[in-house]
């Protein structure tokens, strides 16, 4: 069974080194991004099976990078 992808969009470099630890080791492949802009990219670049947004994040928020997925798909 393929493992499922996970993005993790988060600016906070602690926050987003300790949540990539714990998805690796409960078994997910995990890629991050540090922007909203970096998670953009990504996406549009490769299908996930879930990605997590930090709300808060400078120059484009959690938000407003859901809102650019939505009118992408």
């Amino acid at each position: 069974m393929d493992k499922k992808k996970i993005l993790l969009v988060e600016d906070d470099k602690f926050t987003r080194e300790l949540y990539e630890e714990v998805i690796k080791e409960a078994g997910y492949l995990v890629t991050t991004a540090t922007n909203g802009e970096e998670g953009l990219d990504l996406i549009r670049r490769a299908a996930y099976d879930l990605i997590l947004l930090d709300v808060m994040m400078p120059r484009m928020d959690g938000l407003e990078v859901l809102r650019s997925i939505f009118l992408m798909s």
